[in-house]
């Protein structure tokens, strides 16, 4: 089940998703995004990208972006969906403390969290929320 958060100010965002849980040294978050791009001779087409980068607590107030990784795909959803699974357990992601997945409200990327990390906190991006 999504969870929204919603902050005015960015600080309290950074706050509001931090890693507050002392033993949670560590998070990992996933950022999907569709996009459509004009293939000569075939017309628009639906790309499906997604970023995974891992943050960790510097100090109680600063995360720091560690690792980011990128999967891509032309096509359609469950080719990409495998994709991001593969992607995720090859970091070693799967059962982290802490998953953020960071999306634009699109259906599809909510049912791909829901599928492959359910136990994900589920965020809709500031653009799309406000």
């Amino acid at each position: 089940m999504a969870q929204l958060c919603g902050f005015s100010d960015p600080k309290n965002l950074i706050k509001g998703v931090s890693l507050s849980n002392s033993r949670k040294k560590r998070q990992e978050n996933l950022g999907p995004n569709g996009g459509m791009i004009n293939i000569r001779g075939q017309g628009w087409k639906e790309v499906k990208l997604c970023a995974v980068q891992s943050l960790h607590r510097e100090d109680e107030e600063t995360l720091v972006s560690g690792h980011t990784s990128y999967t891509a795909h032309l096509g359609s959803v469950d080719p990409f969906r495998d994709l991001v699974w593969a992607e995720v357990i090859r970091r070693g992601e799967k059962g982290r403390e802490s998953t953020v997945v960071l999306g634009d409200g699109a259906p599809w990327i909510w049912n791909v969290a829901d599928e492959i990390l359910p136990e994900a906190i589920q965020i809709l991006d500031w653009y799309h929320l406000s």
